[in-house]
């Protein structure tokens, strides 16, 4: 294709304060959210902006005009494109904020028309995450409803007695999703999804990948020594209901926490020290190094609220299973009432700080919604590991 002079312009109207939105356009953490995958920016007259999406395209340049809450301008260049320039301007009315998008530059046609696609796209991800705090690029990502795989090996094979060495054992299906209604089910081997091999998870990642949920797609597998091919839906990601106060996010957290602080004392009643500390294996965890990766987890999440409320990004918090953290852990504190002591006191204090969100912060409804929809939700971790703790606590010991 011929490169020319090309200029593209896209406009819409929000529901929300153009601060907001000029926000949007600047914060790494937020562009994460509905532009891109990755991103950093400096925000001034001469500063960087780097943006890269998972599908591998990436583009660079610099900030060359910047008006704060009223508009901002940026070079732009991908792989193998010629530079040109993006000027975003907004303009707010009553409490809302028209976006104008223009990016010109000498691109070929068919450059072009990738770049008004991928805007138009953002720009209905942006309106969603302003007005409902939702990304919608999570909610429309396709899911097959597995419960756990693993790939499969020569060795595998052998051990099971299955003519296929390739593909994904599945080790469950979730209820009311994709794979169960289409009649998969524990321990069948799935070998292709949409025409394409998938013998290993990563093939699995990218047959999915291209789909969006509601697509039909051709799913073959093997149940025992025999082969089978359905059609499957892909199931949407399922929206959890959250609070839309701190008031009834505070009170529905501290009621679960209560709940599982009742589980965590009935689960290690009676429990001796020798008993919490025995593994099934050289590296495996104990019971009093699962409780202290469950104290990490409590830890980091005060991180990430502390990163939101600072307005600093912070793009990874949660580093939960290093095996050094959970052993120095389990080092300050080691006997159970010490590990059971501080797995409670850092839950107050995450429930503290998630209760003193700023006014400004609340105002960020796709970080609320976010810290909303992880208090909602993080029970089925703890309790994922609480099963692991006792299937520990009850493995008779040689």
């Amino acid at each position: 294709m011929l490169t020319q002079e090309a200029a593209l312009t896209l406009s819409r109207r929000v529901e929300s304060a153009h601060t907001e939105v000029f926000r949007a356009f600047t914060n790494t953490a937020s562009l994460r959210d509905w532009l891109c995958n990755a991103a950093q920016v400096d925000v001034r007259k001469g500063g960087r902006i780097y943006l890269w999406w998972n599908n591998g395209y990436y583009t660079g340049g610099t900030f060359t005009q910047v008006q704060r809450y009223d508009s901002l301008s940026f070079t732009w260049q991908g792989p193998g494109e010629p530079t040109s320039e993006v000027h975003i301007s907004l303009h707010a009315e009553g409490t809302s904020t028209e976006i104008v998008v223009e990016q010109n530059g000498p691109l070929s046609s068919e450059t072009a028309s990738t770049l008004e696609k991928l805007w138009e796209t953002a720009l209905e991800n942006l309106q969603t995450l302003l007005e409902t705090g939702n990304d919608l690029r999570l909610l429309r990502r396709p899911m097959f409803g597995l419960n756990g795989v693993e790939e499969m090996t020569p060795e595998l094979a052998n051990q099971i007695g299955s003519p296929i060495s390739e593909g994904l054992r599945l080790g469950g299906v979730l209820p009311g999703m994709g794979a169960e209604v289409a009649g998969l089910r524990k321990d069948d081997i799935v070998t292709a999804l949409d025409g394409r091999d998938v013998p290993n998870f990563a093939a699995f990642v990218a047959a999915i990948e291209p789909h969006t949920a509601g697509d039909h797609v051709p799913v073959t597998f093997y149940r025992g020594s025999e082969r089978h091919t359905v059609d499957m839906v892909l199931s949407g990601r399922p929206v959890p209901e959250t609070a839309t106060s701190i008031e009834a996010m505070i009170d529905a957290a501290r009621e679960v926490y209560r709940t599982l602080d009742q589980e965590l004392d009935a689960l290690f009643d009676g429990v001796s020290e020798e008993a919490a500390e025995w593994r099934p294996a050289p590296g495996a965890w104990n019971a009093k190094e699962v409780l202290a990766h469950l104290i990490a987890i409590e830890s980091d999440g005060q991180t990430w609220i502390a990163s939101i409320i600072e307005d600093f990004d912070l793009e990874q918090p949660f580093h939960s299973n290093v095996r050094e953290r959970i052993e120095a852990i389990v080092s300050a504190y080691p006997t159970l009432p010490l590990l059971i002591e501080e797995m409670k006191r850092n839950e107050a204090i995450l429930l503290a700080m998630a209760a003193a969100l700023p006014e400004e912060t609340q105002a960020h409804k796709h970080f609320f919604k976010q810290i909303a929809t992880s208090l909602a939700t993080f029970h089925t971790h703890h309790r994922e590991h609480f099963a692991e703790i006792q299937k520990l606590l009850s493995t008779p010991k040689a």
